[in-house]
Order: structure tokens, then C-alpha cells, then sequence
């Protein structure tokens, strides 16, 4: 997935805003993601090699590998749950392939398509405004709404959550990125049930590091002179963007931003700005 050698070194040579900008979609849907530290205990590659799985009475075990509901009759007083997740098995469509995730693809696609005669500045803008998006296919058995739903039934009629152990079946110890992010996503999920009403905060604040990772990572926002890629791009006239100002502030029209820092970066985590400015000057 991504660009070829020989696209890549043309768009390299351009250096154009267009150009370090597909750059970076190329860069974004390479990115190696990792498994969490704190996941890496409950990872399994093998359902029958974890040691008394099928023989220890004592402990509810639930396995999602299917799209059939789980029988949580009994679970009530149950002390010890097991939850096995097969992530191969569950459709990643509505965090993965995600409609910015899809328009990157498009626009790599068709950028190596292009004929050396169509490598043109033109060309390329055109292919970036594009509304056109890649499909997807999925074939997978679970889809997450529906495993979402059952493991928030297993926490809601549980009455010793403390005990719910979760566990996550990867296909093997080189999984491919989208089954690594999905284990991840899920970690935070769990996580997020057990603290109950405090999970709001733990969200919040988890949505905007991510964001912040990722927008500091890749650098979308392309600063150039205190100025982004779309403050270089308007003009005061015919369009619905601010005047453009030398503040790394996308919507500060008549003075400096009370919520930026003395390095220009947001002094706290606040997710509505956080939506509009999404990167670190430079």
C-alpha cells in the first residue's frame, strides 16, 4: 500500500504543498503500529495453548469468533470471567477504513496511474480535490457494533468486574497493522468500562493524545512561517476562511489565541480546538 519508488522520488522533486502532502498520506498509511505495553500480557496466538483454557471449571469463558450472541445465562454470580476475542474475525470498517483513510488511498492510487506526461502541478491538485473515494470489502464474521454491545452486557450483568480477565487472538506474533490498531482500540474500550462514571474523562483525554500524536507525527497541517497549508492557500476574498495570520491559530481573526502557549501549541487538552488546530508550528 502506498506510493511507488518512482512516484514517490517525482512528488520528492516537486516539494510542492500538493506534493509533501500526498507525501504524507503515503507516510500515514505505512505507519507500523504496535501493540500497547500494557496489552502485550493478554495477547494470545493460540486458543488451546493457553494452559487449562478448556478444563478450569471455575472461570466463564466466552470466546468471540462468530457473529452468535454469547449465553450469559449463570454469569451473575460467577466470579471469574474469560473473554477471548478473535480480532481476525471483526470488521475494522468504522475505525480503519475510515473515510480520510479511503480519500488517501484514492489519491495514491491515482497518482500512480498518472503518465510521466500527466505529472503536471495541475494534475495532481486536481486528483487532491477529488471527491473520489476508494470502496471497501469486507468479509469478516463480527462486526464491532455487535461486539461492542455484547462484552458492555458481560460488564452490565457482572457483578464482579474486577475479575473479567480479556484476552485478544492474534493470528500470529507478525499481525498485520489493522489487527494490531483493533487490538488497541479494544484494550481502551475495556479499559474504559471498568473505570464507570471516570471513563468520560479517561475519552476525552484519550481522543485528544491521539490526536495529537497523529497531527504532530505527520504534520497534515504543513506549517510553513507561523502560517499552514490553508492560511497559504486563501485569500480574504470568496471564501469562508479568517484572515490569515502569522499565529499558528486557524481561526484567530482579531487577536492571539488566549488557549496557545508561548510555543504556539494548545496550553491544555481542549478536544472542539483541538478539531481545528491539530499541529505544532514550524
Amino acid at each position: 500500500m502506498g506510493l511507488t519508488e518512482e512516484k514517490w522520488e517525482k512528488l520528492n522533486q516537486l516539494n510542492t504543498d500538493d506534493a509533501r502532502m500526498i507525501l504524507k498520506f503515503h507516510q500515514y498509511l505505512n505507519e507500523k503500529h504496535v501493540l500497547l505495553e500494557e496489552l502485550k500480557e493478554f495477547v494470545m496466538h493460540d486458543i488451546n495453548a493457553k494452559e487449562g483454557f478448556h478444563t478450569n471449571d471455575d472461570v466463564f469463558s466466552i470466546i468471540f469468533s462468530s457473529h452468535d450472541s454469547v449465553d450469559l445465562k449463570g454469569i451473575e454470580n460467577t466470579e471469574k470471567i474469560r473473554i477471548i476475542i478473535d480480532i481476525s474475525a471483526i470488521s475494522t470498517g468504522t475505525i480503519w477504513h475510515t473515510r480520510m483513510r479511503r480519500k488517501m488511498k484514492s489519491v495514491i492510487d491515482s497518482i500512480n496511474h498518472l503518465e510521466d506526461s500527466e505529472f503536471t502541478d495541475k494534475r495532481i491538485h486536481k486528483i487532491l480535490l477529488s471527491d473520489d473515494l476508494e470502496e471497501t470489502v469486507e468479509d469478516k464474521v463480527i462486526s464491532l457494533d455487535f461486539l461492542i454491545e455484547q462484552i458492555k452486557q458481560v460488564f452490565e450483568r457482572s457483578s464482579h468486574t474486577d475479575n473479567i480477565k480479556v484476552y485478544y487472538l492474534l493470528a500470529s506474533e507478525h499481525s498485520i497493522d489493522e489487527e494490531i490498531f483493533l487490538a488497541n482500540e479494544l484494550y481502551k474500550f475495556i479499559y474504559a468500562l471498568r473505570l464507570g462514571e471516570k471513563k468520560f474523562n479517561y475519552i476525552y483525554d484519550t481522543v485528544c493524545d491521539d490526536m495529537d500524536r497523529m497531527f504532530s507525527k505527520f504534520g497534515f497541517c504543513d506549517f510553513q512561517n507561523d502560517k499552514c497549508l490553508s492560511q497559504r492557500h486563501k485569500s480574504l476574498f470568496g471564501n469562508d476562511y479568517p484572515v490569515p495570520k502569522k499565529d499558528g491559530c486557524c481561526f484567530n481573526v482579531y487577536k492571539k489565541c488566549n488557549y496557545l502557549n508561548r510555543r504556539r501549541q494548545l496550553s491544555g487538552k481542549m478536544l472542539s480546538m483541538q478539531a481545528v488546530y491539530l499541529s505544532i508550528p514550524c
